[in-house]
């Protein structure tokens, strides 16, 4: 078989870095590739950011602040610390686009069309997502999750039912 070499750094701080680096290499290898995967601490992994010397990293990342500046850092070809050397027009301008749009709802599917031109270029592999679990009590009145995320909730439409909260419900 083709094997494909890799190198891979995972952040020493993490609380299962090692038996994640293990389940990495593990899974790397049945795929065909020949990871080598190295625990670092975080500040030498942020200088090899910086630098633009590895392959690849394990990070998490929220792209729910603020908004475009994130997509703009990572993958706008006119950044210079854009990691990913991704240099595509049509990704260029549907990033300039999130950066105006007004509506959250508009501004969700500008995103989503990003994600798929980023995922089309390989550049991120995501291994998994991140889901935020709400626990809402019954005294909350006008809580509405948002399509896009917890930061762009309404939370000037959120109270609290007195009654309730006075033991009265």
């Amino acid at each position: 078989p083709h094997f494909k070499k890799v190198s891979l750094v995972v952040p020493k701080e993490l609380e299962h870095a090692h038996l994640m680096a293990k389940e990495l290499q593990i899974d790397l290898e049945s795929h065909g590739w020949q990871p080598v995967i190295e625990i670092l601490p975080w500040d030498e992994l942020m200088k090899r950011y910086v630098a633009k010397t590895m392959d690849a990293f394990l990070i998490s990342m929220n792209i729910d602040y603020p908004d475009a500046m994130f997509l703009f850092n990572n993958f706008h070809s006119k950044n210079q610390d854009n990691f990913s050397q991704i240099n595509d027009e049509k990704l260029d301008k549907l990033i300039e686009q999130g950066k105006i749009t007004q509506s959250r709802i508009d501004k969700n599917k500008i995103y989503d069309e990003i994600s798929k031109a980023i995922e089309e270029q390989a550049v991120s592999v995501n291994f998994f997502y991140p889901k935020a679990h709400q626990w809402i009590s019954k005294c909350v009145r006008g809580y509405k999750p948002s399509l896009v995320g917890l930061v762009y909730t309404d939370y000037r439409k959120v109270s609290i039912d007195q009654t309730c909260a006075e033991g009265r419900i």
